[in-house]
């Protein structure tokens, strides 16, 4: 198969409170939302929709390893867990090679819901949350 310049192969870099934890990240999903308002009926209208608040958050995949709780993904995770903010920056490049305008990254502050340590016997330990932003991410194009 052959890629177009175009095409997205998430294989680029992923950084957590300024820790690179690509090695670790099996896979992240930026997503931005809006909230669908249904407006009711009215004697002259129809059931319309208006577009409401907007929302945005982070799908992080990853294997848990809890061999050092200060240089892994999970206890990067683990630990902001325990704080009062329990915000994280993050930067996202979801292609390989130097950051441009054809391969930006994205950066921001991420809320972590929780943390995943465990897994079935004779498998890997692996953990996914999806966590909210405290606003739009950034993109920086170099």
């Amino acid at each position: 198969m052959t890629y177009s310049p175009t095409d997205l192969v998430c294989r680029g870099t992923f950084t957590l409170n300024s820790v690179d934890v690509s090695a670790e990240t099996t896979g992240v999903i930026l997503k931005g939302m809006t909230n669908d308002v249904k407006v009711p009926a009215t004697l002259t209208n129809g059931v319309t929709h208006a577009a409401g608040a907007r929302k945005y958050s982070i799908q992080i995949d990853y294997l848990s390893d809890d061999s050092s709780t200060t240089a892994t993904l999970f206890g990067i995770l683990w630990t902001a867990v325990g704080t009062a903010s329990k915000e994280l920056p993050f930067t996202v490049r979801l292609r390989p090679g130097a950051e441009s305008p054809t391969n930006p990254s994205w950066s921001g502050t991420l809320v972590v819901t929780g943390a995943d340590l465990g897994g079935n016997v004779e498998e890997l330990s692996e953990g996914s949350l999806t966590c909210g932003l405290t606003g739009a991410p950034t993109i920086n194009e170099a």
